[in-house]
């Protein structure tokens, strides 16, 4: 195999390894940030605000107010990982001239992204919440049901020893209820007939402890029907139009109504403040809410919250990333237009330099220089010549990183880039360049190619023996 032959198969390779670079851009993100943190009782608390007034205004106990949110939680971590993604279409579409346009694309895809991340961890403190609640709520009827045997004479504490002793067991009943609840298309005459059943275990549960004392201890068909009634009118404030509950439209009209009210406690409108404020016999009306018009407030939201100015120079910095990008993919497409040219040439191998020294660059930028300024904030003191202000502030975002396990990391498409440039200098170091300078000597003669040529194996013949002939030459005689 010739030296050119060799160098045009590797030229091949650093053709294909420069397109997948450059199309790398196009099937991966050009920039993400990935957040990942824990959320707790602690971290709920300092991160939701608190209504104002403090202690006065707090809600009473057995509703969707922040404290007891968190307070239902209790020792239970819940993982939550948030990403915001840069595309490379969203920087190429800057240059069309809309900047409202290219936010709002940009804006509208991580909204979308947002909302669907944040739904399996807020529906499991959902979920928790909701166990809270159904817990107070069966605690407080199962009391209701002792005070009409007992009247006022006996304390809050000395009825639930009465339960207690009686073996009723609130967490399982709550489990049936809440099962009921998230069941697939669970109905509300499902779960308000789960409802009714469960309180009838508790007063049979109660008479079979006590005969005597609870033998009247029942609820009636009458009663059974008004509470079933009651339920279904709950039921009916989260329930979709032909009767479905759907968890995921209960949690959207909560986020909607803390983004309503500028993240304060939320107004009645949404289905699980309805569902509270029925407990307490406030009348409420059905309203229709869902996820996706959460998706949709939330883009509005945001995108009101971003004027005409700060768009445009949003889109000035996607402007200057594409300069980037644009840069980067002329280091590599260089590389292929070189080879192209050569090919036909005597020394048909190129220098690789261009992008091992720049094509690593977007990496740089995005992924390393991001992820060392993230390991100093986590190290205030390492900055202690910014001023002692500058470390004071980090300290404080260090002890809410701690409280949150935050942990944000970087990734880019770039990466890709980074490690084909690694290989390439690799690759020109161990094998290319010297591929490329025995060119170089070839053509100007100073060695000389030695090719190979294939060889045919032949059996040896041996050669027939050939008698010697004697021959006699005659002398002149003398005379």
């Amino acid at each position: 195999m010739t030296t050119r032959f060799k160098a045009f198969i590797c030229n091949m390779i650093v053709i294909c390894l420069s397109v997948l670079s450059i199309a790398s851009y196009f099937f991966m993100p050009f920039w993400k940030v990935e957040v990942n943190a824990v959320l707790n009782a602690e971290s709920i608390q300092a991160l939701l605000p608190k209504q104002e007034g403090g202690s006065e205004n707090e809600s009473e106990e057995g509703n969707f107010s922040i404290e007891n949110i968190a307070s239902y939680i209790g020792d239970e971590e819940i993982p939550i990982t948030l990403s915001f993604s840069l595309e490379t279409s969203y920087i190429l579409s800057s240059y069309q001239g809309d900047a409202k346009a290219s936010v709002r694309k940009m804006i509208d895809d991580n909204i979308n992204n947002l909302v669907d991340q944040l739904y399996t961890p807020l529906n499991k403190i959902m979920k928790i919440a909701m166990t809270g609640v159904s817990k107070n709520l069966l605690k407080e009827q199962s009391k209701a049901l002792l005070k009409g045997v007992y009247g006022d004479e006996k304390s809050d504490s000395e009825l639930e020893q009465i339960l207690a002793d009686a073996n009723v067991n609130v967490d399982e009943k709550v489990d049936t209820v809440i099962d009921a609840l998230y069941a697939e298309n669970a109905t509300v005459d499902g779960v308000s007939t789960t409802i009714v059943n469960t309180i009838d275990e508790v007063c049979a549960e109660l008479r079979t402890h006590n005969p005597e004392e609870f033998e009247d201890l029942m609820l009636s068909e009458d009663q059974k029907n008004e509470l079933k009634t009651g339920m279904e009118e709950m039921l009916s404030a989260f329930a979709q139009e032909d009767g479905t509950i759907d968890m995921n439209d209960m949690l959207a009209d909560l986020l909607l109504g803390f983004l309503e009210n500028g993240g304060n406690a939320p107004e009645p409108r949404n289905t699980a403040v309805k569902a509270m404020a029925f407990l307490e016999n406030e009348p409420v009306e059905p309203e229709k809410d869902s996820k996706e018009e959460l998706k949709e407030e939330l883009r509005a939201f945001i995108t009101e919250m971003i004027p005409e100015e700060t768009a445009e120079t949003i889109v000035l910095a996607l402007q200057y990333i594409g300069y980037l990008i644009l840069f980067t993919f002329f280091t590599w497409a260089y590389l292929i237009l070189k080879i192209l040219i050569k090919l036909a040439m005597p020394v048909n191998a190129i220098k690789l330099g261009l992008p091992i020294w720049w094509g690593w660059l977007p990496y740089f930028i995005l992924v390393f220089m991001p992820s060392l300024a993230i390991s100093l904030i986590q190290n205030p003191t390492a900055l202690s010549f910014l001023g002692e202000e500058v470390v004071i502030g980090l300290t404080k975002s260090t002890e809410i990183i701690n409280a949150l396990s935050l942990n944000v990391s970087f990734t880019s498409c770039a990466v890709i880039s980074f490690f084909i440039a690694i290989a390439l200098a690799v690759f020109s170091i161990a094998y290319y360049g010297g591929l490329r300078r025995r060119l170089k000597k070839i053509k100007k003669g100073i060695i000389v190619e030695n090719v190979e040529k294939k060889t045919v194996k032949t059996e040896t013949v041996p050669e027939p023996e050939i008698e010697a002939v004697e021959t006699t030459e005659e002398t002149p005689s003398e005379e």
